[in-house]
């Protein structure tokens, strides 16, 4: 058996994978609403939607839980969001990491 639809990435994340591995079966079927902010000042490349953005920082976690979260990473993706809700979009733009990651801003 072989899982083909992809809920999570972006169409263009999924290219490479799909490409090599998947015999061109994989299938993006997540909101692709993220293609509304191509030509945006945001980007770096005002024509691909995506941002990819290195963080170093310190991986942390809580001592009954096997999952690590990083807060300057949680910090940019904040501050990404809050800058995306400033310009209008919807509240459902971003999968976060988890739900501590989430919850790790307030």
């Amino acid at each position: 058996m072989k899982l083909v639809k992809n809920f999570r990435s972006h169409a263009s994340i999924l290219q490479y994978p799909n490409d090599c591995f998947y015999n061109n079966d994989l299938e993006a079927c997540g909101n692709q609403d993220v293609d509304a902010f191509i030509g945006s000042t945001l980007l770096p490349n005002p024509n691909y939607s995506i941002i990819f953005h290195a963080i170093s920082g310190l991986d942390q976690r809580e001592a009954n839980s096997p999952s690590f979260f990083n807060v300057d990473e949680v910090l940019q993706v904040k501050a990404y969001m809050e800058e995306l809700h400033r310009r209008g979009a919807g509240e459902d733009c971003l999968t976060g990491p988890t739900a501590l990651s989430c919850t790790s801003t307030t």
